[in-house]
């Protein structure tokens, strides 16, 4: 998501093939990555310069 809360990109963790996010497409800037499972939630900054 990005810094206003809005969501940019949402997929199946047991489907991604590399467990990469490609940000090419996105501008430069604060981004907030939230990844959830059965047992915890992990949030975690990312600055794309």
């Amino acid at each position: 998501m990005d810094i206003n809360g809005k969501i940019l990109f949402l997929q199946d963790l047991n489907t991604m093939t590399k467990g990469v996010i490609d940000l090419m497409d996105y501008s430069n800037g604060l981004y907030i990555v939230v990844l959830t499972s059965e047992e915890e939630v992990i949030t975690q900054k990312i600055i794309k310069q």
